[in-house]
C-alpha cells in the first residue's frame, strides 16, 4: 500500500494506469499503446505512433497523442516534474482560450 501511495505521489499512476515505463519491449509497447490509446482517446495506430515519436515514453505519447510536438511534451512534464494530469490540462489551456474566443 505504502509502495501504491509513493507510486501516485510522484506521478507515476494516472487513473489507475501506471505511466511511469519505456515501452521497449513487445509486451510493455502493447501495454502502453493501450494505455496512451485511453488516455488519449485515439486509436490504437495514433496511440502506437506517438509512443515512436516519444522513444516509448508513456507520459510523453499520452500528451503527443492529444496534440503536442514532442519537444512540447517533454517541456511540459519537466514543468510538471513529471506529473501527467496537469501537462495534460497544460496543453489543453490554449485550446480552450482559442474556442473561448480568447
Amino acid at each position: 500500500m505504502l509502495s501504491t501511495l509513493m507510486a501516485i505521489e510522484l506521478g507515476h499512476i494516472h487513473d489507475g494506469m501506471m505511466v511511469n515505463l519505456r515501452a521497449d519491449n513487445a509486451k510493455l509497447r502493447a501495454r502502453a499503446t493501450g494505455i496512451v490509446q485511453q488516455i488519449a482517446n485515439v486509436p490504437a495506430e495514433h496511440a502506437a505512433s506517438a509512443l515512436g515519436g516519444a522513444g516509448g515514453n508513456v507520459k510523453a505519447a499520452a500528451l503527443i497523442a492529444c496534440g503536442a510536438t514532442a519537444d512540447e511534451a517533454e517541456s511540459l512534464l519537466a514543468l510538471t516534474n513529471g506529473h501527467l494530469r496537469p501537462a495534460l490540462e497544460r496543453l489543453q489551456e490554449p485550446r480552450q482560450k482559442q474556442t473561448q474566443g480568447g
